[in-house]
């Protein structure tokens, strides 16, 4: 069966699109300039494949889905969308597998809910909005929350028992006149930040209006994908800002602007590795505070 990708190749000419899209023109061989490095006589065509002899490696040689990721700054498959809208075929639409997550995996998801059903409340509006001046769209998309010490209690209406609530590391052992309680890892009245990526919720941050507190959820109880928050900002932008904390985040998308992560806190080394793996062809903006750590 003749794939996506073939149909495409079939029904685009490689050196119709490269001067359709970059309004250049050969001469003789080559192209007037590299749409890259912008060398003369050192871009070719041939056949389905270009080459410059002058470009760095990483966007010497390819195809016409590699020439417009790399010339419309895209992704995969935005550039496999945009070849077919140029070549007049309509790409059908894959359905997504269904994400089965394991039972913390769904504790954590309902705890974000929770949580940021009593955003607004106890205080929670005048901290995030009138306090921190964020916008309550940026709020909802975040599903930015506010904790009120209710949530174990939650977890148990919702069909979860002891163990798997214990587990999740979501609450704690509590004794009060020798006898044990489950109760709420995160006290009450702080802001909570679920930490997600895709379905999934991977970590929990708060940040305490009275300053008193600076705790978030032990490393051994993150799901293990935890890098930043809104880490996925680094797989769909070639620029990407970095900033420390929660609020740092959410003011930048308060502009308007999506590309940016959250360290939450000096960098660790393991987030450190994971730049420079994800980032090797990015441009990263550092806007960290300004101090010791």
């Amino acid at each position: 069966m003749t794939s996506d990708f073939d149909r495409i190749k079939e029904r685009l000419d490689l050196r119709t699109i490269i001067l359709q899209e970059t309004g250049l023109q050969m001469k003789g061989p080559h192209l007037d300039s590299c749409p890259f490095c912008n060398g003369h006589e050192c871009f070719s065509i041939k056949d389905t494949q270009y080459k410059c002899f002058q470009c760095p490696d990483d966007s010497s040689s390819g195809d016409i889905f590699t020439f417009i990721q790399k010339f419309k700054s895209l992704d995969a498959h935005e550039s496999l969308k945009y070849a077919a809208s140029l070549a007049g075929i309509t790409l059908k639409e894959k359905k997504k597998a269904e994400v089965k997550l394991s039972s913390k995996e769904r504790i954590f998801m309902e705890a974000a809910i929770y949580y940021h059903l009593h955003m607004l409340d106890n205080g929670g509006k005048q901290y995030l909005m009138e306090q921190r001046g964020h916008k309550e769209d940026v709020l909802r998309k975040m599903q930015v929350g506010w904790t009120d010490g209710g949530l174990v209690e939650h977890l148990r209406k919702k069909g979860f028992d002891e163990i798997e609530i214990k587990a999740s590391g979501l609450a704690k052992i509590r004794e009060q006149d020798g006898v044990e309680h489950l109760v709420d890892y995160f006290l009450k009245n702080v802001a909570i930040f679920p930490h997600f990526e895709d379905s999934r919720v991977l970590h929990f941050t708060i940040k305490d209006p009275h300053k008193k507190l600076k705790y978030q959820l032990l490393e051994k109880d993150r799901i293990k994908d935890w890098r930043f928050y809104n880490q996925l900002a680094i797989e769909k932008f070639k620029e990407v800002i970095v900033v420390e904390g929660e609020n740092d985040l959410l003011s930048v998308l308060d502009s308007g602007t999506e590309n940016v992560i959250g360290l939450i806190g000096q960098p660790a080394e393991y987030q450190l590795k994971a730049l420079q793996a994800a980032c090797r062809h990015k441009h990263l903006y550092l806007w960290l505070d300004n101090d010791e750590g």
